[in-house]
């Protein structure tokens, strides 16, 4: 049975699991009562299992996309290289923060974006929850 208070879980049926955040966030976004939407944009850094490759990316529906990447729905980098493992997550609530932070790491060397992931994850765990 749906709620009126949240949008329809497109994903109920994969696994019988619910990729709700928290009770008050879907996929990323935070749902109010009314006509109200208060967006939440994440940058994410996500690399392989050897900790070789790493992409970076900006979405307002982090859980969708981490599902995306995992499940390998789109065709593309991370996809070609196995591109899985969230190691590293920013949040903001101005999408042209988010963008601009964005590219910003997409512009940093290497060993910048390496000491960045290590301040929060050293040993490059897996933070996503699924």
């Amino acid at each position: 049975m749906l709620s009126t208070t949240s949008p329809p879980n497109p994903l109920q049926q994969w696994n019988g699991s619910s990729f709700l955040l928290s009770s008050r966030i879907y996929f990323g976004i935070s749902y109010n009562k009314g006509m109200n939407k208060k967006f939440t944009y994440y940058i994410y850094i996500l690399t392989n299992k050897y900790n070789t490759t790493f992409y970076i990316g900006v979405t307002n529906s982090i859980t969708k996309r981490l599902f995306e990447h995992r499940m390998e729905i789109m065709d593309g980098f991370t996809k070609k290289y196995k591109v899985k493992k969230l190691v590293y997550l920013e949040e903001y609530n101005d999408i042209k923060e988010a963008i601009a932070r964005e590219k910003q790491l997409k512009n940093w060397h290497r060993d910048w974006k390496l000491n960045l992931i290590r301040k929060v994850n050293p040993e490059f765990k897996d933070m996503s929850v699924f």
